[in-house]
């Protein structure tokens, strides 16, 4: 969702949920995430001139006694 502040300022708001892998394989998942973006137009383009993340990161624990 978005919201022009003025003509030159937007505000962008987003969540959602993801899952990831680090590079040393290790699997998180972030649920919930949130994020807000500040744009504002310069030089006649955009560019973020603010930026705020949260999530709750959560290891993903593998059962190694599940049958596969």
């Amino acid at each position: 969702m978005f919201t022009f502040v003025y003509r030159n300022t937007v505000i962008l708001t987003y969540g959602g949920s993801a899952l990831t892998t680090l590079k040393c394989q290790q699997q998180l998942t972030i649920d919930p995430f949130a994020a807000t973006l500040v744009f504002r137009k310069m030089d006649s383009s955009w560019k973020i001139i603010y930026s705020h993340e949260s999530a709750v990161l959560m290891p993903v624990v593998i059962d190694s006694t599940a049958t596969q």
